[in-house]
């Protein structure tokens, strides 16, 4: 389990944070798989055959796909889910 840098203890598990993760990646175009203890693992499960610039854009995705979920976890909380729909507007 990685450790937090400040105190040394292990972060505590995320499963909230892993699907949001992972529904900012389908979002994205991108496919992940959930995984570990407490579905707390985002696996990212590419073809061999992956080329450089390919795995530029999965790695680009994936990191716009973190940084909204965080963005969204730190706003609403952990326990508290955005509607998958409540970004689109209306009509």
């Amino acid at each position: 389990m990685p450790m937090a840098p400040a105190a040394r203890t292990p972060y505590p598990p995320a499963p909230g944070l892993a699907a949001a993760v992972q529904r900012e990646c389908l979002r994205r175009g991108l496919i992940v798989e959930l995984g570990g203890r407490h579905a707390s693992v985002v696996r990212l499960l590419p073809p061999l055959t992956i080329s450089d610039e390919q795995a530029e854009a999965v790695l680009d995705r994936l990191t716009d796909a973190i940084t909204a979920a965080a963005r969204d976890h730190e706003t609403h909380g952990p326990d508290r889910q955005r509607h998958p729909g409540a970004d689109r507007r209306a009509g």
